[in-house]
């Protein structure tokens, strides 16, 4: 009877526990968390059970949530380690008010302890361990994580019940410091996979110190919260690394937060370039004017259409930014521009075609780099000094295009802006956070897919070139499609380093009715994870 009530309490406390969440989800969502829990059932359905794996083990929701993500969604390791630090956050500290409500018998010394050692730890393997650690190796660590907790738990079902502890029974300076170093090493597990010091000090205080399961559990749950609320308001508040998960799940991004309007005609100075914002970002495009003989298959291929570079800035805070960009250049301007880029320790990251059978060869280069956006301008200028292009530049004021540019866009599903000469281009992005450099981008700094089309030949013919966005396992898919559908592949490359997860980029050429053109692009697009208006 005893027992009965005891259940019938823990029912009715969590029961208002999930009511309040549930409310206050409903409250700051609104319509729009309902549309997104309905489009995102799969995260729903994981957490699920991640919740009850949470609730009865020692795991926690973050061990289920993050192989499901890596391994079956595709979501690069660091974002699905965001996701499982958030998630806990509120869900074990649910789970943590839950113990304390219950009065369930914990190891308070082993909280006190690993709980600080572990807030350390996460904070140090934030900056300084995670960033240097590849993906594959992340996904083999919380392999070999899980798999040492079952061995765990094999070997204490092995130990009799009258073996086991209530507490600790011998605490002096020994095992202060085993439970600080254990806490400390659970904590930079949980900068690389969003878990972990529940599992590690769960191990050591049942396996070691002996303590009953029952006990260890709940300590463990407390302990994950304590480690995942510091991860979590880390990457929040600190690392900014919210927004970028905010991108993905809204109509995209808004224009707060972008460069500074004075930093913004500092840019346009240095570069003699107007720029604009858009999408969360500002971005500048340079045309090489000087290159206007550029054919592709007999076709004349205009600066605006495809001869033509983009600089896309992201705010970082502390009057820092991540740019991204490109640059078209003839071959014998290659060295010298790249000389520059380096002096100026801008990162170089591909160099390549984007068409096999432009005539006059043009190559592409794609650079970036972290710091003063002012800093990071001059730089990208002087190496433009080495080239012919010709400046000042303007866009045009108010250019117009006889392709039906609103329809290209409802095809596609995205915002579409007209160019000079006519042409019309859009960016549609990626579905998953992406990181450059260990930083989450913005999904339209120069990682979306561009699609551009050139006014060719009479009433709506075109010429258009798309350039997918794909991860590995999606080229195949894309590339069938469009050769079925008799599109010309330029190339396929990589043209960002230290890129999470690596995207592929593939430019493709064909002519015809920009309508019918629309509707190829888009099933090639179909075959990726895009994010569509």
């Amino acid at each position: 009877m005893k027992r009965f009530g005891l259940a019938r309490k823990a029912i009715g406390f969590n029961l208002s526990l999930a009511g309040l969440v549930w409310s206050a989800w409903a409250l700051i969502g609104g319509r729009a968390a309902i549309q997104d829990l309905y489009t995102h059932w799969q995260v729903a359905l994981t957490m699920i059970f991640g919740s009850l794996v949470g609730g009865g083990t020692s795991e926690g929701g973050g061990a289920v949530a993050f192989p499901v993500f890596t391994k079956w969604l595709h979501i690069d390791p660091a974002d699905s380690r965001n996701f499982s630090l958030a998630i806990q956050s509120v869900g074990m500290g649910a789970a943590s008010l839950s113990i304390f409500y219950l009065r369930i018998p914990i190891e308070w010394r082993a909280v006190l302890y690993a709980g600080a050692a572990g807030s350390i730890g996460v904070a140090l393997g934030t900056y300084f361990v995670a960033p240097f650690i590849p993906p594959v190796l992340v996904r083999a660590l919380f392999t070999v994580l899980v798999s040492s907790l079952a061995i765990a738990l094999l070997l204490v079902n092995r130990i009799e019940q009258a073996m086991r502890n209530p507490v600790c029974p011998i605490f002096g300076y020994r095992e202060k410091n085993i439970l600080a170093a254990a806490g400390f090493v659970g904590g930079i597990v949980s900068a690389l996979v969003g878990c972990g010091e529940n599992i590690v000090v769960f191990m050591v205080i049942v396996l070691l110190f002996r303590i009953n399961e029952k006990v260890a559990t709940p300590t463990s749950v407390i302990l994950m919260t304590i480690v995942a609320i510091a991860g979590f308001v880390l990457h929040l508040f600190f690392l900014h690394e919210g927004s970028a998960a905010q991108t993905q799940d809204s109509g995209g991004p808004s224009d707060n937060g972008v460069l500074s309007k004075d930093i913004q005609n500092q840019i346009e100075g240095i570069l003699q370039v107007k720029g604009k914002v858009s999408n969360g970002l500002f971005s500048v495009t340079i045309e090489r004017n000087d290159l206007t003989d550029v054919e592709l298959k007999g076709v004349p291929i205009k600066p605006a259409f495809q001869i033509n570079g983009q600089l896309y800035f992201q705010d970082l805070g502390g009057g820092r930014a991540l740019m991204n960009g490109d640059f078209p250049l003839k071959p014998t301007e290659l060295n010298a521009f790249i000389d520059q880029l380096v002096a100026h320790h801008i990162v170089i990251q591909a160099e390549h075609q984007h068409m096999y059978d432009f005539s006059p060869m043009v190559w592409f280069m794609h650079f970036r780099a972290t710091g003063d956006p002012v800093q990071i301008a001059k730089g990208i200028k002087d190496a433009y000094g080495l080239t012919t292009t010709k400046f000042p530049q303007n866009p045009a004021a108010n250019p117009t295009t006889p392709l039906p540019a609103e329809e290209i866009g409802k095809i596609l599903g995205a915002k579409t802006t007209v160019g000079g000469d006519g042409t019309v281009h859009l960016n549609v992005p990626r579905a998953e956070a992406i990181r450059l450099g260990g930083i989450a981008a913005n999904p339209y700094l120069n990682i979306a897919a561009p699609i551009a089309f050139q006014p060719y030949g009479t009433g709506q013919n075109a010429a258009a070139v798309p350039d997918f966005a794909m991860l590995a396992y999606e080229v195949n898919d894309v590339m069938s499609v469009m050769r079925q559908q008799g599109w010309d592949i330029g190339c396929l490359y990589n043209q960002e380093t230290d890129e999470h997860p690596q995207l592929y980029f593939s430019h493709q050429f064909k002519t015809g009715d920009a309508i019918q053109l629309a509707h190829e692009i888009r099933n090639g697009l179909n075959k990726t994870n895009s994010r569509f208006m």
